[in-house]
């Protein structure tokens, strides 16, 4: 039947971006004393020197296309990395006729040289490290061997397991098809057999985002319950290309989380096992950016201001997906993420985790591309009101308002000096109001009931400029009636 269009730009837009020509790729590949040895030997022919240097050119030209991206029939299965395996064989011959001809004039000097390329090319082998390590594949790298032992533990979990790996190159979980016999949500792109599974791969990628940045929300929930996902690893191996998406997870989150069970550690190898559970974290916007185009480049000043505790705090960002382009997402130190865009027409949502001390966060596009972005917070256990939260599990939304049986706190989002808070009087008992500030609690007032029935007011007076400030409400003997809380 063939592939759509649409199925073409999805595939092309995952197969050909990682295999790039770059600088470094050539002296890598071929080494640089074969390249310095052949360069006078194309000078030196005379009979075919037009056909060595179009035979030389064409693969040049099929390895810089990779970056033109210049479309002719099958133009896209010619991948930088083989071209430029390709350019041995002419650049040997060449070097081969360049030895035969100083041969001639000093037998000495050919010699000496010969015994210079000798040396310059077992030299890697002679000091390569020996692949001593792996429980199921011999590797030099103690982070792949780590992995490995991970991937041992998978081999022993239901065979129709499907795990979360972090991507499908580049990283120890990678692997986990070959050596774990597992199946992944990013799977080798390569594989004949994962040609249109690969379509949904930068999709799923982007869901990926989401998951790692607030794995406890429904969102995230719902996307691993959608993929039948059992188990994430978080690899130890990682090549430099995909640290970022390394970056992204927080294992310690996971740790902390009732949707997931940690089942192995080592090194920097997790597994962490999905757990069904009923409860969701709650976000809560502290800073909107609005909507707005980025053409070229754009940066996002990261709002500063006191907490009260440290949070995580999550940037959002919503694309109208239309195009096929790439979004970078770098701070001053690194890349932060890279967002594929996949021509949907439809809005999109990623999420990213806000490294700390991070002060500006750039968006960089090579073609205009509308969004809209806001940086928020996650909280367990949470009633959301305007500009606050109800934060724990002893919060009760009743007919009668919001109702405190013993100990819960307010979270005021962007506070002002003064907050307005409306409550019914009804019980017996005081109400504490208590403020923490600077790693200590200090009380702000108490509330005397008089169990008169009446809906009443009281102001607060709080420090100004907080991003998060948390009041603690301790509630003795009968229930609070909470009604609203509102700045002033």
């Amino acid at each position: 039947a063939g592939y759509t269009p649409y199925e073409v730009e999805r595939f092309l837009s995952l197969w050909f971006d990682p295999l790039k020509l770059t600088p470094d790729m050539i002296p890598q590949q071929l080494g640089i004393w074969i390249i310095l040895v052949s360069i006078p030997g194309i000078f030196l022919l005379e009979k075919h020197r037009v056909l060595f240097m179009s035979w030389i050119g064409v693969f040049l030209f099929l390895a810089m296309n990779t970056v033109l991206r210049i479309q002719f029939p099958l133009w896209y299965v010619f991948f930088a990395t083989r071209m430029v395996d390709q350019l041995f064989l002419p650049f040997s011959i060449v070097g081969a006729f360049f030895l035969t001809q100083i041969w001639k004039f000093s037998r000495a000097g050919t010699v000496l040289l010969c015994g210079i390329l000798l040396l310059a090319g077992s030299s890697p082998l002679v000091n390569a490290p020996r692949a001593d390590k792996g429980e199921i594949f011999p590797t030099i790298s103690y982070f792949f061997a780590t992995d490995q032992e991970g991937m041992v533990y998978l081999s022993n979990t239901d065979e129709d397991a499907v795990i979360l790996n972090e991507w499908w190159t580049a990283t120890g979980s990678a692997w986990i098809p070959s050596l774990a016999r597992r199946r992944v949500i990013f799977p080798y792109v390569f594989s004949l057999e994962h040609y249109m599974s690969a379509l949904d791969i930068p999709e799923r990628e982007r869901q990926g985002f989401v998951i790692a940045a607030v794995p406890d929300s429904e969102e995230a929930c719902t996307y691993l319950e959608d993929m039948d996902v059992d188990y994430i690893f978080l690899s130890s191996y990682v090549l430099e290309e995909a640290k970022w998406r390394n970056n992204l997870w927080n294992p310690f989150i996971l740790m902390e989380s009732p949707h997931y069970k940690k089942i192995f550690e080592k090194g920097y190898t997790y597994i962490f096992e999905v757990v069904p559970y009923a409860g969701y974290t709650t976000s809560y916007v502290l800073h909107d950016y609005g909507s707005f185009t980025v053409s070229g480049t754009r940066a996002l000043d990261i709002f500063s201001g006191e907490v009260s505790f440290p949070v995580d705090m999550v940037l959002d960002i919503y694309i109208e997906d239309n195009g096929w382009q790439e979004i970078e997402l770098s701070t001053k130190e690194s890349v932060l993420a890279v967002v594929p865009l996949i021509n949907t027409g439809t809005t999109t949502h990623v999420a990213f985790r806000i490294p700390d001390d991070v002060q500006e966060i750039t968006i960089s596009s090579g073609a205009p591309v509308r969004m809209a972005a806001s940086i928020s917070v996650a909280f367990w256990d949470s009633i959301p009101l305007e500009s606050s939260a109800l934060v724990g599990a002893l919060w009760e939304k009743t007919a009668r308002g919001y109702e405190l049986k013993d100990q819960g706190h307010i979270y005021l989002f962007n506070t002002s000096k003064t907050v307005e808070i409306t409550y019914k009087d009804t019980g017996e008992g005081n109400i504490d109001f208590n403020v923490f500030i600077d790693g200590e609690w200090k009380k702000l007032t108490t509330i005397y009931r008089e169990n008169d029935g009446e809906t009443k007011t009281i102001l607060l007076d709080i420090p100004d400029g907080y991003t998060l400030l948390d009041i603690g409400v301790n509630t003795w003997k009968d229930p609070f009636i909470l009604i609203d809380v509102i700045y002033r």
